[in-house]
């Protein structure tokens, strides 16, 4: 018990530090954003996630055994960032980038807030408390509208801003990248566990109704 006790208390610190370094994160951000925004001449880094068809590229390869290839492969590719000079995106990229550290902030506070309350409730006897429950639901509902959030900006760029991508001499036709919905299923964990941890609550009034 003691030794559960004291990961919770470290992992209670270690979330307030991160809490803190996300903080300050966030002000950097918006400061740099700021002077990016003034310095028309340099380019900004315009982050999506994006997907492609298959494009087939020159490739060559040798292997450990000797063996060689030398013609053409199929790739997907999956560009990270463009680089953009246009005020206008690279405002909405200054803004995307202070939103994801907002989340983040957020994250780290509730984190941070549910394991300092489960260090608190160690005196109690108890670590089934009804306002944990609905912190990990929040982070399961942040999860979730983070994913929303990062498909919509994907589709938006994909479909209706980026009008011709050319790669090596090849058209690439891009597509929002559906695999972001993959992060749904960590969500749906996040649910069951706070699932889990309410059954806990519900046994813990029950047991004290029956003592």
């Amino acid at each position: 018990m003691k030794r559960n006790n004291k990961i919770v208390n470290q992992l209670s610190s270690l979330f307030h530090l991160l809490h803190i370094v996300a903080i300050i994160g966030l002000i950097v951000v918006i400061f740099m954003g700021g002077i990016n925004m003034f310095k028309t001449d340099e380019f900004a880094d315009f982050r999506i996630g994006l997907t492609s068809e298959m494009v087939n590229l020159p490739t060559e390869f040798t292997l450990s055994s000797g063996d060689s290839f030398k013609g053409e492969c199929e790739y997907v590719m999956i560009p990270e960032f463009f680089k953009i000079s246009n005020w206008k995106y690279k405002l909405f990229g200054e803004l995307d980038k202070v939103l994801i550290m907002i989340f983040t902030v957020y994250l780290f506070s509730l984190l941070r807030e549910i394991f300092t309350s489960l260090a608190l409730s160690k005196t109690e006897g108890s670590y089934f408390l009804l306002d944990t429950y609905h912190r990990i639901k929040k982070i399961g509902y942040l999860l979730l509208a983070f994913s929303v959030y990062s498909f919509f900006k994907s589709g938006l760029f994909s479909y209706l801003i980026l009008d011709k991508l050319i790669v090596e001499g090849k058209v690439i036709n891009v597509s929002a990248d559906f695999s972001i919905f993959s992060q749904v299923l960590m969500v749906l964990i996040i649910f069951v566990i706070a699932e889990v941890y309410k059954a806990g609550i519900q046994l813990k009034e029950d047991s004290e109704l029956t003592i």
